[in-house]
């Protein structure tokens, strides 16, 4: 397997190939991330993970509950209902130890796809 390696410095052409990539799989698409928006780009993502989905492959999101929390509890129900796997890190807690405990956060973003 050849792999490529292409560098990014428009945004739009870095999501449009992560949804182009993302349209190719055939066995699985993991995501990690620290932020997932709910409006467009968000909306345009969440719409491929449900058609993947919905065509057999295994999808599964790992989002950062402070980098999602604005998301509504609704946005992922086709896509679990499609048997996608949606999940969010470490979901936030007020303590005394507030800053330093609510402040370990997930920043990775990965992406895998068969």
């Amino acid at each position: 397997v050849r792999m490529e390696h292409q560098f990014f410095d428009d945004p739009i052409k870095y999501y449009n190939s992560m949804l182009d990539d993302m349209l190719t799989a055939v066995k699985y698409i993991f995501i990690e991330t620290y932020k997932f928006g709910y409006q467009t780009i968000g909306a345009r993502f969440r719409d491929v993970l449900v058609k993947k989905a919905r065509e057999g492959v295994e999808v599964k999101v790992l989002i950062d509950s402070w980098g999602g929390g604005a998301i509504p509890d609704h946005f992922f129900d086709d896509l679990r209902a499609a048997g996608g796997e949606v999940r969010f890190f470490q979901k936030i807690k007020i303590n005394f130890d507030f800053f330093t405990r609510s402040h370990r956060r997930n920043h990775r973003k990965i992406m895998i796809i068969d």
